[in-house]
């Protein structure tokens, strides 16, 4: 048995000696003590009864008791039959003595053993029995009492929960810790706590391993009620109200009715299913495994009548919404394009198929600045899409992306160094301007505070006769910054076109979309080299038919608009002529005398070099041919 040092003092030997003097008007035999029974409820003190065979009228009762420690007894004087006293450590000789107004006595002798005492616990006292009814589950707190028993003993709670009848009992487990502590429990109810009225109870059982002697359970608690809307007057409807449950629960709806009233049938969809009776005036079905609902719920129709109203049909009813917890979000990437904002975005997968104000929420948490921002999102977009604002001096983030809706929730993490994650904004005001037939100058604006990085921009060149080609540069960021870039060995009159993209250029992440498109002609050049020419002597051989191929675009370098022919003896010019677009040929007189013949092509911006071809006469059958 448990061990105390007082107690060991003061009990090696406890003697309990009982005088009851009677007073009575009548004169008979005198009472004999009998019966004698202690419990103790907390190891420390045990109250201890008994009864008296005569059935006369007592008066006051004395005790005494004494222990070898303590010779002198200690006595105490009561009206009742029952006295409490310290638990002995040890056998205890009980003198039990009575005796009447006459002064006639009744002894009887007994000794009490530790397996003679009963151990029984105080009945639990409970705190609160809280329903949540959004769950179906009921919250029973109760205080365990532990301060009164010695430290680390086993605490067996058994509680009993019941509708009509008996429904579950439960053993719930503690260790007492020598101090009194608030205990809780919940219990899910496999019916909605509205349907019907539910009631719990509380008893206790400690493990006195020491003791010796009966252990017992204590007296269950008084019962503690949740009432159901059945117990409301005046309350027709079925319930629960418009709940959401995962896809292949259980489900449970009742329909609570009136007095005098009774159900005819209630249905699920489109099927009636089967009634359970809860009581007088509520019944129940229940849905195994229910399929996920369309986007407006599935209707639970209850129809009832009543015989006052000449049978009329009258109709309640809910509706449940059946779909799935949210997935994890799929592919989380956030970026910055102008490093006010930064956008994250996922895939939801696969789709809960609730919506409005029962779909999927979402929030986003940045767990080093420990901000939390809401999102807005489109249910029926397949990528969602979350901002979260730039914070200053922070350029690390650490992102948990929390979603969820009525059924249940989950999240998706991702730590992000946003300078590694830009993908600027389409550049803007694209204007492309030049005096050369070589160069041109881009200017274009981009959106954005990129003064802490160096932006690398590609700008895109093609004509019509050329392929496409990329030139790239490099600039120092600025904050809503216009950028330019020259470009440079150009070809002379090309209509060119232009656009412009651009990224971060230390950590290349994403290209920008290109910009609009944007034309430019470049200015006419010299043509870059004579035609091919070639002759043709007369017959009379006195004239020469002169003939030139035209140059290639790229050759021309502009539109040609004349070709200038010319004759020399000796440097000296014997004829000059200017044959303008589009002949490709012209007659020069020779006379007696042969010269030299030159040709150059000519545009609006100057003239190409000559090609010079002689009029010597050539072998029969052959003809010369020359250019620049």
């Amino acid at each position: 048995m448990w061990k105390n040092s007082s107690l060991r003092c003061l009990f090696a030997l406890a003697i309990l000696c009982l005088r009851s003097l009677i007073y009575s008007q009548e004169i008979g035999s005198l009472g004999h003590p009998q019966n004698l029974k202690c419990v103790t409820h907390n190891l420390r003190q045990m109250a201890c009864t008994w009864d008296v065979s005569s059935k006369k009228r007592h008066g006051q009762t004395e005790f005494c008791y004494t222990t070898n420690d303590l010779p002198p007894p200690v006595c105490f004087k009561t009206k009742e039959k029952r006295v409490e006293i310290p638990v002995p450590e040890s056998s205890t000789t009980v003198t039990i003595t009575t005796n009447s107004i006459s002064a006639d006595f009744a002894t009887k002798d007994c000794e009490i053993h530790e397996k003679d005492i009963s151990f029984v616990p105080l009945t639990p006292h409970v705190l609160s029995l809280t329903p949540e009814f959004s769950t179906s589950t009921l919250s029973l707190k109760w205080s365990d009492n532990e301060s009164v028993f010695p430290y680390g003993l086993d605490a067996f709670w058994q509680i009993e929960i019941l509708r009509k009848e008996a429904m579950e009992k439960v053993t719930y487990y503690s260790k007492l810790t020598h101090e009194d502590i608030i205990l809780s429990w919940n219990w899910t109810s496999d019916m909605p706590l509205e349907c019907t009225s539910h009631y719990v109870k509380i008893r206790c059982y400690i493990n006195v391993t020491q003791f010796v002697g009966p252990k017992d359970w204590s007296d269950w608690s008084p019962v503690k009620e949740v009432p159901g809307k059945d117990t409301e007057p005046n309350g027709s409807r079925v319930l629960p109200q418009d709940t959401v449950v995962a896809v292949g629960s259980d489900v449970t709806n009742c329909c609570v009715h009136d007095e005098g009233q009774w159900i005819q049938w209630i249905v699920y969809g489109p099927q009636i299913y089967p009634m359970i009776h809860l009581s007088s005036r509520s019944s129940a079905i229940r849905v195994l495994n229910a399929s996920a609902s369309d986007t407006s719920g599935t209707n639970v129709v209850c129809s009832r009548s009543e015989a006052a109203i000449d049978g009329t049909v009258l109709i309640d009813g809910t509706v449940l919404f059946v779909g799935y917890a949210p997935d994890v979000p799929q592919n989380l990437s956030c970026e910055t394009s102008n490093f006010l904002i930064i956008k994250c975005t996922w895939k939801p997968g696969r789709p809960s198929g609730l919506y409005g104000k029962r779909g999927t929420n979402y929030s986003l948490f940045e767990r080093i600045s420990g901000k939390n921002v809401s999102c807005e999102v489109d249910e029926m977009n397949r990528e969602r899409v979350c901002g979260f604002p730039v914070l200053a001096d922070q350029n690390n983030y650490d992102f948990i992306l929390g979603v969820s809706n009525p059924i249940g929730q989950t999240q998706s993490s991702l730590l992000v160094d946003l300078t590694q994650r830009v993908h600027p904004k389409t550049p803007e005001k694209l204007t492309v301007s030049g005096n050369s037939s070589s160069s041109v100058h881009l200017r274009w604006f981009v959106n954005g505070s990129f003064a802490e990085i160096r932006l690398l921009c590609q700008i895109e060149i093609s004509s019509g006769h050329s392929e496409r080609k990329m030139h790239n540069v490099s600039m120092p960021g600025g904050k809503f910054s216009t950028y330019t870039a020259q470009l440079n060995t150009l070809h002379p009159y090309t209509k060119y076109q232009f656009r412009v993209r651009c990224s971060a250029a230390d950590h290349f992440w994403r290209w920008s979309d290109w910009s609009r498109t944007q034309e430019h002609t470049t200015l006419e050049a010299p043509p870059a080299r004579g035609p091919d020419i070639w002759r043709e002597r007369s017959p009379s051989g006195k004239s020469l038919n002169i003939f030139w191929k035209p140059l290639s675009l790229s050759e021309a370098n502009g539109k040609i608009v004349s070709h200038e022919v010319s004759c020399y003896l000796l440097e000296t010019p014997l004829e000059y002529k200017e044959v303008t677009e589009p002949s490709n040929s012209t007659e020069i007189k020779l006379g007696k005398n042969d010269c030299v013949i030159s040709v150059v092509a000519k545009n609006h911006a100057g003239s190409s070099p000559p090609s010079r071809i002689t009029s010597v006469e050539l072998p029969s059958g052959e003809c010369l041919q020359q250019r620049a």
